[in-house]
């Protein structure tokens, strides 16, 4: 047996299903059988679980794979895969909980969706995490569908790591070497503003903590000290962080470059010093 809904349930059902064949809104039944869920195309009527508000559309499920759940069951573990592994057979636990469900399928063929519905049982698999979600007809095939988004982003944190750890090493040999072609001493200082928001705090109230001892000529840090804390903070940086400390290292090196040149005029070698042109392409 199957009520009206209220409006506010009927409201969020018919903002989540897709739209009626006659274009008409959907009327909204509620049930407390979970078999009993279900939609006729031809009527409007469309019948829903009556806890769909709290284990589905709160639960983010009103709309996975071409699925828009009417009733969901209670998710259960997905049962250990065995895997032939050296000549023996390993049983391994698979991290997703799965769902029997009673759905609006969209079709979907050659490539698009074909505009019909279809309603029936379908399977909702998702991560323990809830990151990841697959639904299907096929129970196996849901499971799958988790299972191979959770791969990828396995292996996309693996990469991401890896180009991390190569931009650190590139990092820090371009720090290592701005400036080496110049000595600089203790009147080279560099104003910290910028770096506060752009190093570790730890590294940044390092820094500020050496400028307020006044034991340099000026107002600042000179380069060398700047240059070697920021070596040092370079390890615990991320991408984006690591790309704008270079970039400000680089104009303030280019900075005191210029003001030797103003000061002393010899030009130098000033280009030895400054981020080129293949470092930079490297690092973006």
């Amino acid at each position: 047996m199957s009520r009206l809904a209220d409006e506010a349930l009927a409201s969020a059902v018919r903002a989540t299903l897709p739209q009626t064949i006659f274009g008409t809104p959907w009327d909204v039944r509620v049930t407390d059988d979970i078999d009993h869920a279900g939609a006729d195309f031809y009527s409007g009527v469309v019948r829903v679980h009556e806890t769909w508000l709290q284990s589905i559309h709160k639960s983010r499920l009103s709309y996975v794979t071409r699925h828009y759940p009417l009733a969901i069951g209670p998710f259960e573990e997905a049962e250990p895969q065995l895997i032939p592994h050296n000549g023996c057979t390993e049983c391994r636990r698979r991290p997703v909980t799965v769902g029997r469900a009673i759905t609006i399928q969209r079709s979907f063929a050659g490539g698009q969706f074909s505009g019909a519905l279809i309603v029936g049982e379908a399977f909702i698999a998702r991560s323990n995490e809830d990151h990841d979600m697959f639904a299907d007809r096929n129970r196996e095939i849901a499971i799958k569908g988790v299972m191979t988004a959770l791969h990828s982003r396995a292996w996309k944190r693996l990469a991401d790591a890896r180009a991390l750890t190569e931009l650190r090493d590139l990092a820090l040999g371009v720090v290592t070497r701005m400036g080496s072609q110049r000595p600089y001493d203790a009147s080279t200082c560099i104003c910290l503003l910028p770096y506060d928001r752009l190093l570790p705090s730890a590294t940044a109230d390092k820094l500020r903590y050496y400028e307020r001892l006044q034991i340099y000529p000026q107002e600042g840090i000179p380069f060398p000290v700047l240059r070697q804390e920021c070596a040092d903070a370079i390890v615990f940086m991320e991408r984006d962080e690591i790309l704008s400390l270079l970039l400000r290292l680089s104009f303030d090196i280019s900075e005191l470059q210029n003001s030797f040149v103003g000061n002393n005029g010899d030009s130098g070698d000033l280009s030895s010093n400054r981020l080129t042109d293949e470092e930079f392409a490297l690092l973006v």
